[in-house]
């Protein structure tokens, strides 16, 4: 039976000590045992079970997830990858609404036509008066005075990512 010390078997997974040590804390990967020294060792059963753990860590499951898929006899349920499929496309779309959108932006900036001049609020809401009221009636919405609601940059919810749709459909829509 091959051993490895903390280590060598971090550098084998492209992990560091302290990570492993974290995973020792969290119970995701328990040490094989100890030497007369005190010093941890691992096993290939250990080394294949950190493997996992990284391809769970890869498919964007999280640690907490992780643990219980482990203690549950290492198979994930459909239920739990269906979820994690279902964000995974969500943040895709979410993703390439921001690539148009911005696109949209930058041509409107190559074409000379320069940035909106939005009035930013500090919070969780823009405002865009003069754009908004224009380019909704351009595009031919109701409610075209309406402002938008725009949740923060950089957040993860759903929610946030509403605002960009009218958004990057109106680029796209300013395109044709």
């Amino acid at each position: 039976m091959k051993t490895y010390s903390i280590s060598p078997l971090a550098r084998a997974c492209g992990l560091s000590r302290s990570t492993l040590l974290y995973y020792d804390r969290l119970g995701l990967l328990k040490p094989s045992g100890r030497t007369g020294s005190g010093y941890r060792y691992y096993t290939d059963a250990d080394q294949r079970r950190l493997e996992r753990i990284g391809h769970f860590r890869q498919a964007g499951l999280t640690l907490k997830e992780i643990r219980a898929v482990l203690s549950s006899g290492g198979k994930p349920g459909t239920r739990l990858l269906e979820t994690r499929l279902r964000e995974t496309v969500e943040n895709i779309v979410g993703l390439k609404k921001q690539q148009r959108l911005l696109g949209g932006m930058l041509r409107q900036v190559a074409a000379g036509k320069g940035p909106p001049s939005w009035t930013w609020s500090f919070g969780s809401r823009c405002w865009m008066p003069r754009e908004w009221t224009r380019m909704r009636a351009a595009v031919g919405t109701p409610n075209s005075s309406a402002a938008p609601r725009q949740g923060t940059r950089n957040s993860s919810s759903p929610s946030a990512s509403r605002p960009a749709r009218w958004s990057a459909s109106s680029a796209g829509a300013a395109e044709k």
